[in-house]
């Protein structure tokens, strides 16, 4: 199975990036994605929706390769839909309760770069905090340029339950990014960084240095 589509990444690369930096809770809350490719993203200003139901907000759709566990994810969604929606987890279908889940499948996007049949991704945004833009020296990235759709990123997220209208269901809140490695360019609040991003674990060895940051 294919990891990452339209990648100039190795298979080698992507799995030892994945399994040297798993998806974990930290102390605050948050969780710590593994690497995954932003895809439109709006990290640094906040969208412009053409709708004008739609409020603007920062955010991005995390593309996790398909060799990523999202177990610690899928048990975060659980605990909050027991404790806001417990007859949407309900074995009896005239109890259940029908609510929206954040995994969702990349192969329903295959017609942009970078989606990968088998691979899942999430909606991670955030309406009023702007989200702390890192390097994987934790230097402060301000400029755009650098947070590109294609870009590898390790991000926190926060799920949380939200019952607007006739939507309910469980989504994650983007707190924080750090790029961690450039790739091809696709088309189409306040926390501890130090404390976010501790332990990550990925060798810039294995990217060609004249091919950083588009120098």
């Amino acid at each position: 199975m294919e990891l990452m589509a339209h990648t100039r990444m190795s298979d080698d690369w992507i799995e030892r990036a994945v399994r040297d930096n798993p998806i974990v809770l930290l102390d605050n809350g948050n969780y710590r994605t593994c690497p995954v490719r932003l895809s439109f993203p709006n990290i640094l200003n906040m969208s412009r929706p053409k709708k004008a139901n739609i409020a603007p907000s920062y955010g991005a759709n995390l593309l996790f390769p398909t060799c990523a566990d999202l177990k610690p994810l899928e048990a975060a969604v659980v605990a909050v839909l027991k404790e806001k929606c417990p007859d949407a987890l309900s074995p009896d279908p005239r109890k259940k309760v029908k609510v929206k889940l954040p995994f969702l499948d990349q192969e329903d996007m295959l017609k942009y770069d970078g989606y990968t049949e088998g691979g899942r991704y999430i909606i991670a945004t955030s309406k009023t905090n702007k989200p702390i833009v890192v390097d994987i020296k934790e230097q402060l990235i301000t400029d755009e340029s650098r947070i590109y759709p294609g870009v590898w990123a390790i991000c926190t997220v926060r799920p949380f339950w939200y019952d607007v209208d006739v939507n309910k269901g469980v989504s994650f809140g983007l707190q924080s990014v750090m790029v961690v490695a450039d790739d091809d360019s696709l088309g189409g609040g306040g926390e501890n960084i130090a404390e976010a991003f501790a332990n990550v674990k990925i060798d810039a060895g294995d990217v060609d240095a004249d091919q950083l940051f588009g120098n």
